[in-house]
């Protein structure tokens, strides 16, 4: 398995690959990295070419979430795949997490 962060510019990422235990601790730093050196308010992340994810990669967004909380950004995440979203839902997290439809 394995997963990777691409930053697109200095406002969006694209997150690839499968979101498990195994992969989501490499992603986390460079993601937080991107966050925290992006001179803009606002930072995307799309998600529509992760393939599969497990409850490790919603932890993974709600870690990002709270690095942007922090630096006072606003960090959204669109193209969620339908079975990271079913995580989201059955945890309530939908008003934690910014999620583009």
């Amino acid at each position: 398995m394995s997963a990777t962060f691409a930053l697109n510019n200095s406002s969006t990422a694209t997150l690839t690959g499968q979101l498990h235990a195994d992969t989501v601790n490499a992603l986390l730093e460079l993601g937080r990295a991107a966050i925290q050196h992006t001179d803009q308010q606002q930072f995307t992340i799309d998600l529509s070419a992760v393939d599969d994810s497990s409850s490790a990669g919603v932890a993974l967004l709600l870690a990002w979430r709270q690095v942007a909380h922090l630096m006072s950004k606003q960090l959204i995440f669109k193209n969620i795949p339908a079975r990271m979203q079913s995580i989201i839902d059955f945890s309530n997290l939908n008003d934690v997490l910014s999620i583009s439809r």
